[in-house]
């Protein structure tokens, strides 16, 4: 879970590639707000970390090499991140350097702070994989998954809401999980 993959982190470096970066965007934006608005950000302040953390990234990508010895991206994304939450924070709050406040700040190698940095990575690159995949199913196959995984509905109430039988929703769960597996896999390496 540690790994993005490497052939769009190679495309990316090529600032010729518009698709490339258009991927990476849709991938790691949201991420990165969505990551801002969990530390408190507003949602204006968390889209502007984004979009500096997105404006770091273009001008070092030329020149980023990516050698998994040297550590994943995954954890260079979450250092930049939490830096750009900071400087936020502090020009929020101007303050003394030494003040409580700053010290409250949890630092980016605090434990709780990547499991929270964790949870939206997964989430965000199952997100992403979901919307790439739903056109591969019926409605009602999407649906079910959605219901029955996402939502932690009982297969009595997705049954009743789609009406459908509790095998199919099984069914839809077993397809589009494999193929979710497949997809993500295929983005960030071997997951589940």
């Amino acid at each position: 879970m540690d790994t993005t993959r490497p052939s769009l982190l190679v495309r990316v470096k090529r600032s010729d590639d518009k698709s490339a970066w258009r991927e990476f965007y849709a991938l790691y934006a949201p991420l990165l707000s969505r990551f801002g608005r969990s530390r408190g950000l507003g949602q204006e302040e968390a889209e502007d970390v984004a979009q500096e953390c997105m404006n770091v990234l273009a001008h070092k990508m030329k020149d980023f090499d990516y050698s998994r010895d040297r550590g994943s991206f995954k954890n260079y994304l979450f250092t930049q991140v939490c830096n750009q939450i900071a400087d936020r924070l502090r020009r929020k709050r101007p303050r003394p350097a030494e003040s409580q406040e700053l010290r409250r700040l949890p630092a980016p190698d605090d434990h709780e702070l990547a499991k929270q940095w964790e949870m939206h990575w997964l989430q965000e690159h199952l997100a992403y994989c979901l919307k790439n995949i739903e056109a591969e199913f019926s409605a009602t196959t999407i649906t079910a998954f959605k219901l029955y995984v996402l939502e932690d509905w009982p297969v009595e109430k997705v049954c009743e809401t789609l009406s459908t039988t509790a095998n199919q929703v099984y069914l839809a769960k077993s397809r589009v999980t494999k193929r979710l597996r497949s997809e993500l896999s295929e983005l960030i390496g071997d997951v589940l």
